[in-house]
């Protein structure tokens, strides 16, 4: 019930790139800066967002500073949002025309990109640990290869600029997330693994 589109007030008219994660090796920020790089080498009408990161430490945080100046970016750190804020993070993104990416080169789950999805925000992902399970169908296309960031670019500007695509990401991500990830469909799988486990040790 908390992530689900949200109704916005707009903060910029441009379209929002958006990053979300802790400032460490694991998740690669650094790549989210190589793709930032990219796009504005071509295109005009984005910002570029960085969320999370309060917990990093003073040398996490500089090393952050000297490679967004080193590249001349000009990048939105949020250090900080609060869970229950999140939604309407994902809903400003989405009505921006943006879209989140992830960067990371491993997740056990992928979080961040269900939550995305659930709030009607395309989120582009690399094919690391278990995110490829959530990318079935129509939503591989927003996939790509761990530092391939030059797909990754690609899928970001089709995102942006055909409607059509856009619109049959955001549709397949809300379906997506309401059929696997719902509290009821989990609750069932949930009941029905205690279940499986109760008549396992009777067994025994």
């Amino acid at each position: 019930s908390l992530f689900s589109p949200k109704e916005v007030e707009p903060l910029t008219n441009k379209k929002i790139i958006c990053w979300v994660g802790k400032l460490n090796d694991h998740k690669n920020w650094q790549g989210f800066l190589t793709l930032a790089e990219k796009i504005s080498a071509h295109r005009d009408d984005c910002v570029f967002w960085i969320i999370g990161g309060e917990t990093a430490s003073i040398k996490a945080t500089r090393h952050l500073f000297q490679e967004i100046n080193k590249r001349n970016l000009h990048i939105q750190w949020i250090d900080r949002m609060e869970y229950n804020e999140m939604p309407d993070l994902y809903s400003l993104v989405a009505d921006s025309g943006g879209c989140t990416v992830s960067t990371s080169k491993g997740e056990s789950f992928g979080m961040s990109l269900i939550e995305a999805m659930a709030c009607g925000c395309p989120a582009v992902a690399p094919t690391v640990g278990a995110i490829p399970e959530i990318y079935e169908g129509t939503l591989q296309r927003l996939t790509y290869k761990l530092h391939d960031l030059d797909s990754c670019e690609a899928i970001v500007h089709r995102l942006l600029d055909n409607k059509e695509e856009r619109r049959t990401q955001i549709n397949s991500g809300i379906k997506k997330v309401k059929k696997d990830y719902s509290i009821h469909h989990v609750v069932k799988q949930y009941f029905e693994l205690l279940q499986n486990l109760s008549t396992v040790q009777k067994v025994w």
